[in-house]
C-alpha cells in the first residue's frame, strides 16, 4: 500500500501517546521503500515511530523539505542512530536562516552543515529541478513564483549570505514530493513558503498533469480573511478536490474550504496516516 504517516505534528488526534512538537515529518512507503519526508526539530519523530511500531531502519534517504529547524533539526538524530544512505536537499540548503525582527535576529536554521553530513558518510545529494526517486514518486524543487497567486514572503524572514550579509529569504531551497497517478497529481509539501498556489502551478506545468490532492503545511496560519477567501477561489478554479492540511496551515483555511463541500478538506494530525 502506498501511503504516507504523520510521525510528526503541531497536534494529536486519536493516539494520545505521542508526543508533539511545533514541526512536520512523515514517513512516506511506496514501491516496498521508504522514505522520511523531514524530521520535525528534535527527535521526537523517532520516538514516536516506535509508539506507532513504524520501522525507520530501512529509510535509506531522507527528504528535508527546507532548512527551517522546525522541519530539518531532526535530521542529526536521525543521521546519527539510522545513518541514511542519502540525504536529499534543495539548493542553498545551508545558508543559514533567521527571523530579523526590528535589529533582532533569531537562527532558524537546520543545526548543522555540510561537514556533519560528509561525517556521517552520507551522500549529500542537491536538487533543484525534480528527481525521481521511485517510478510514481517524485521531488520538485526550483519552484518560481507568481506575484499574482500568492502574498509577498514576509520581510522578517532572511539568510545570512556567504558575505556575511543578512538578505531577503526567498526559500529558493523549498522541494516538495509529488506523487504521480494516471491521471492527476498529489503534492506533498512542507511549508509552503514560495506560495501553496505557486507551487501548484509550476509542479502541473513541470509534469504536465492537474494537481488534485495536497498533503502538508500551507502556510496560511497568519493569513487575513481576504487571503483565505481567495486562497479558496483558486483552490476550486485549479480544480484541488482533497487536501490534508497540518503544521502550518491554521484551522481558519479548513473551516472555510469545509463550508461548502466542494473541497473534501480535513486536518491531519500526529499519528495519522493517508493514502497516496
Amino acid at each position: 500500500m502506498d501511503k504516507g504517516t504523520i510521525l510528526l505534528e503541531n497536534k494529536k488526534t486519536e493516539l494520545l501517546s505521542l508526543k508533539v512538537e511545533h514541526g512536520l515529518s512523515l514517513l512516506i512507503e511506496t514501491e516496498n521503500k521508504k522514505f522520511l519526508f523531514d524530521c520535525g526539530a528534535s527527535r521526537t519523530a523517532i520516538d514516536n515511530a516506535l509508539l506507532m511500531n513504524e520501522t525507520l531502519r530501512d529509510v535509506d534517504t531522507v527528504i528535508l523539505s527546507h532548512s527551517h529547524y522546525d522541519h530539518a533539526a531532526g535530521a542529526r538524530p536521525f543521521i546519527k542512530q539510522f545513518h541514511p544512505q542519502r540525504l536529499i536537499v534543495g539548493k542553498g540548503f545551508f545558508q543559514p536562516k533567521y527571523a530579523r525582527e526590528k535589529g533582532i535576529f533569531t537562527y532558524l536554521g537546520c543545526g548543522f552543515d555540510q561537514s556533519f553530513v560528509k561525517q556521517e558518510n552520507v551522500n549529500l545529494v542537491e536538487c533543484n529541478t525534480t528527481l525521481a526517486l521511485t517510478s510514481h514518486l517524485s521531488i520538485i524543487g526550483g519552484f518560481e513564483r507568481y506575484p499574482e497567486f500568492d502574498e509577498p514572503i514576509p520581510e522578517r524572514f532572511v539568510i545570512e549570505n556567504e558575505q556575511g550579509q543578512f538578505i531577503k529569504d526567498t526559500f529558493k531551497d523549498e522541494i516538495a514530493l509529488v506523487y504521480s497517478h494516471q491521471d492527476f497529481l498529489t503534492l506533498i509539501v512542507g511549508c509552503s513558503h514560495p506560495g501553496i498556489l505557486s507551487m501548484i502551478t509550476y509542479t502541473e506545468a513541470v509534469f504536465h498533469k492537474k494537481v488534485t490532492r495536497i498533503f502538508g503545511g500551507i502556510h496560511l496560519n497568519k493569513a487575513k480573511k481576504r487571503r483565505l477567501e481567495d486562497t479558496k477561489a483558486a483552490f476550486i478554479k485549479l480544480g484541488i478536490e482533497e487536501v490534508g492540511l497540518c503544521h502550518c496551515s491554521g484551522e481558519k483555511i479548513n473551516i472555510l474550504l469545509q463550508k461548502d463541500n466542494i473541497i473534501e478538506s480535513r486536518n491531519v494530525g500526529c499519528g495519522d496516516g493517508f493514502l497516496l
